[in-house]
């Protein structure tokens, strides 16, 4: 295939879409049903996979196996749809062609009929979209057919758009919780985020005596509507509100949903809601505009609540026991499972195909959308690069944990070894930014304190800038079931290997433009880069009225001096003024840990820190050692903190006594952690207190929006009692032991911890532990989080080898829509395997687990692993999705006699499950499932 140029945006194409789909009061409006469906075909070239077509990016395209015409493309639904018409585009920057295409349209996968006939279509170029046409028809599976394409020898889709509403319509889930939210502005600690935290006692105000005011929130994808609820605080008088609904599928273009009405908010102890219908308008942007408020000059929200009109889905799926679905016409099936990253609006996406044998069901199976965080930057990954003067390609596609490859971004990255070797990307239409982070690799020194080099950025050809690089914070050493090691130490194998870098452009990058890495020096270094990640810088957060600054108190930005002594004395005054506490933009140094209040004398009231932004306010500590770094609250009301960058030279664990977390200790009730980037620390948060018995516990801590990376233990860990709290929204990468973890230790006699709570959040290239880790308490969640890209652990597991309070008192934990993808592991730290997910019940039992809606792709293992004599009860998986297992080729195991990764694999003969309708798909394991006799287990 050659190199095509893909242009930016289709402006025709784009305009025809939403003309589409367009906002409507009308009943069941038509809108893009197709984006991040279930797509397979009977073949593909290279990297231009089947899910392409469907990524909703019109830059990205499918094509088919060249020179072997006839070839399809299917998509899966997910749910029956009635269908209007359909849309296909190609690049816009593409010559003119012709297609000869036919659609056949299926409600169960099986039987499948006719739907737009065999005919030559003509792609223009410029527009290069045509329009499909037929009788509305209801289904849930369409097979295109390409039979001839005056251009290439090959099928070729940029975007396939199908166009329709939900046949069998229920009321879905609350979209908005968790989602991103915007406003015209807010009043103190009333920021917008707390409209979307599912929290009823927290509230987003306005910026008072400004009217009009408005509220908006990001569903992550477009949706057709039935209606909003607004509530209030229950514990707030009567009030009215006048305000209108607008809704949009872009973020530019609104059109009216509800039209300006006032709206009585009644003072009941339950509720103080009122209810808004929606009318199935289709928008993804839904925005609230306040003109009046009967109470209080400012528009008031404590939740915004957008309930869609969901498809119910068909009965299609398939069980371990019950036959597969299959595809039409075709004797092997290519399955492409998008794997997005970012957020689901995001075309930045990473792709896995695997080759069907006839032994496993050929259900083509995608990564469910609106899976992780919401993020503002775009991925430009290995795959997406070209490359030149002599960069090399690394790759470990067993997952061989000797090689660097292995924990890299989808186990490959390219590497610099010679002066002007580079790797390149080309700007996707839409995408851009002045913000670059850059993953790369660099070797160790032989003392393990790292070494120092630089690289060239250049954009367009020409060096736009230097980035200084270093592994002085990565490289730790790891002896099986052993010693921890900060040098290279005989019989010691290394990982942590990866670091990352944060760097802004003096001019923003657009679409078309080309951005290099290039090893410009002759310094010996190979250098390695995984991927770039590109943003739009925001503008600086201004200080907020009345506060005090660290700069009145002798705090200087950026030379190099230490600025602890005014921190203290910054923090002192705003506690006792009242105020919040501002930190400018700017580097300042701390020489310490930063402690704020006492254990002698707590704070007892709301304290607010802000700085001026992730990329503008950076805290640098300065000291390697134990205890001397890192932020203690000391706080028993509640702390807002937020809109920093945090960093530190710490690089040792200290045999796991280094006493240097980003931020830790106390953190009251109602405490919010919002907007920070936390890396090099020894864990990013830990809630917890050691300081006294009975210990206190946070309660209401919410930590969002925020990115927890290059830290050498766990990313954020609720412990010590440590109940009602949640993170949500979070980017968490490259941490050691768990990224996030419920721990309900009882040290000082702390309560248990119950009701926490993780939530759309995504985790990768996680190392040792666990992407996700609970042991033990009561009421918590899982929901919605991608977990991708584990390295020598599972995606989430369930153990009881931690004392405290294990899972005995647990009425329930909920597991729900979360996607898991290339974890597991034949040897985790200590030469065990593990599955994606991973039970064990090492010290009592586990009980009391509820999963719905897990997907499981590309397992280096096992999908689902349970052990450990203890045993299980009332463990129950529904509508599990187990695509690939075994990847990794080892049958070795320290659990049982040698087998290939399995289905579920049980290695206890205590204890129970039930998997609910479970498909399963590409099991190495011959017999699926390995179980060990006289454990039970029941599929239905």
């Amino acid at each position: 295939m050659p190199s095509l140029v893909v242009a930016a945006a289709v402006g025709a194409l784009l305009a025809l879409q939403h003309a589409a789909g367009t906002v409507s009061a009308a009943s069941q409006t038509a809108y893009n049903v197709a984006v991040g469906a279930s797509a397979s075909a009977s073949g593909y070239t290279q990297t231009y996979t089947p899910a392409n077509a469907v990524d909703g990016d019109v830059s990205t395209y499918w094509e088919s196996t060249d020179n072997a015409l006839p070839q399809w493309l299917h998509i899966d639904l997910g749910a029956s749809y009635v269908l209007d018409h359909i849309t296909l585009a190609l690049p816009s920057a593409w010559g003119s062609r012709t297609q000869t295409i036919a659609v056949a349209a299926s409600a169960d996968g099986n039987a499948y009929s006719a739907l737009v006939a065999s005919a030559t279509y003509s792609f223009t170029a410029g527009s290069n979209a045509v329009n499909l046409t037929f009788a509305s028809v209801t289904s849930r599976h369409l097979n295109l057919t390409f039979t001839a394409n005056s251009a290439w020898p090959a099928g070729q889709l940029s975007e396939l758009m199908v166009f329709g509403y939900p046949a069998n319509p229920t009321v879905g889930a609350n979209a908005a919780l968790g989602k991103t939210v915007t406003a015209s502005g807010y009043t103190q600690a009333y920021v917008p985020s707390n409209a979307v935290d599912g929290d009823q006692s927290t509230y987003w105000e306005s910026t008072d005596n400004a009217f009009p005011q408005t509220l908006q929130v990001d569903l992550a994808a477009s949706k057709e509507l039935d209606h909003l609820v607004l509530r209030l605080p229950t514990s707030w008088g009567s009030r009215t509100q006048t305000l209108s609904v607008d809704g949009s599928l872009d973020g530019s273009t609104f059109q009216s949903i509800a039209s300006s009405a006032t709206y009585t908010f009644t003072a009941n102890a339950s509720t103080n809601a009122v209810s808004i219908a929606a009318s199935n308008a289709a928008a993804r942007y839904v925005r609230l505009t306040f003109t009046a408020n009967s109470a209080w000059p400012a528009g008031q929200v404590s939740e915004l609540e957008v309930y869609p009109i969901i498809a119910s889905a068909s009965s299609t799926s398939t069980s371990a026991s019950s036959s597969s679905t299959t595809i039409p016409s075709s004797t092997s099936t290519v399955v492409s499972s998008t794997s997005s990253t970012t957020s689901a609006s995001s075309s930045s996406s990473k792709s896995t195909s695997v080759a069907s044998s006839s032994s496993v069901s050929t259900t083509p199976i995608a990564t469910p959308t609106g899976v992780g965080a919401t993020v503002p930057y775009f991925r430009y990954d290995t795959a997406d690069a070209t490359t030149g003067g002599g960069a090399v390609v690394q790759s470990a596609p067993t997952f061989d944990q000797s090689l660097t490859a292995s924990e890299a971004s989808e186990q490959s990255y390219i590497s610099l070894p010679t002066v002007g070797s580079y790797a390149q990307w080309t700007i996707r239409a839409s995408h851009g930014g002045d913000g670059v982070t850059m993953r790369f690799t660099m070797p160790d020194s032989s003392d393990g304190t790292g070494l120092t080099g630089m690289l060239a950025v250049l954009v367009n050809g020409a060096q736009a800038t230097t980035v200084n690089v270093s592994s002085y914070w990565s490289w730790q050493y790891y002896s099986t079931g052993g010693g921890l090691y900060d040098a290279p130490t005989s019989g010691a194998s290394p990982f942590f290997r990866f670091d990352e870098v944060h760097f802004q452009l003096g001019a923003a990058l657009k679409a078309g433009d080309t951005v290099a890495i290039m090893k410009a020096a002759d310094d010996g270094i190979v250098y390695g880069v995984d991927f770039l990640e590109i943003e739009s810088v925001p503008a600086e957060v201004p200080m907020p009225a009345g506060a005090v600054s660290v700069t009145s108190y002798g705090a200087v930005a950026d030379d190099g001096s230490d600025d602890l002594a005014a921190f203290n004395a910054a923090w002192a005054a705003a506690v006792a003024q009242g105020v919040p506490l501002y930190i400018p933009r700017g580097t300042w140094q701390l020489s310490n840990m930063w402690v704020i209040g006492s254990t002698s004398n707590y704070i007892t009231g709301h304290l607010t820190i802000t700085g001026a932004g992730m990329w503008h306010t950076n805290l640098q500590f300065t000291s390697p050692n134990q205890a001397s770094g890192g932020i203690s609250f000391r706080v028993t009301g509640s702390v807002d903190f937020s809109n920093v960058h945090m960093n530190s030279r710490l690089r040792s664990r200290y045999n796991e006594n280094a006493v240097y977390k980003g931020l830790m200790d106390n953190f009251g009730t109602g405490s919010t952690v919002s907007a920070v980037w936390i890396e090099h620390f020894e864990c990013g948060m830990w809630v917890g207190d050691y300081s006294q018995t009975p210990a206190l516990h946070a309660e209401q801590l919410k930590v969002r929006d925020s990115r927890i990376r290059n830290n050498l233990a766990d990313g954020i860990n609720f412990s010590q009692g440590t109940s009602d709290s949640l993170v949500t929204n979070c980017s968490m990468r490259n941490n050691g032991d768990d990224s996030l973890a419920v721990w309900p230790s009882n040290t000082n006699a702390a309560p248990m911890g119950v009701n926490n709570n993780f939530v759309g959040n995504t985790i990768e290239n996680n190392w040792r532990a666990s992407g996700i880790g609970i042991f033990g308490g009561s009421g918590h969640s899982v929901l919605n989080n991608m977990v991708v890209d584990c390295f020598a652990s599972p995606g989430i597991r369930f153990t009881t080898d931690f004392p405290g309070y294990q899972f005995q008192s647990n009425t329930g934990i909920t597991v729900s829509g979360n996607t898991v993808v290339r974890c597991g592991t034949s040897a985790d730290m200590f030469g065990q395997e593990r599955g994606q997910v991973d039970l064990a019940a090492s010290g009592s039992a586990v009980s009391n687990l509820h999963f719905s809606g897990t997907t499981l792709l590309s397992g280096q293992r096992n999908g689902v692993q349970m052990g450990y004599s203890a045993g299980f009860n009332n463990i129950v998986f529904d509508n599990t999705v187990i695509d690939g297992t075994g990847l990794d080729g080892v049958t070795s195991s320290v659990f049982s006699s040698p087998h290939a990764g399995a289905a579920i694999f049980v290695y206890t003969g205590t204890g129970s499950a039930t998997f609910n309708n479970l498909t399963t798909s590409n099991i190495a394991y011959a017999g699926v499932n390995d179980v060990q006799s006289g454990f039970v287990l029941t599929i239905n």
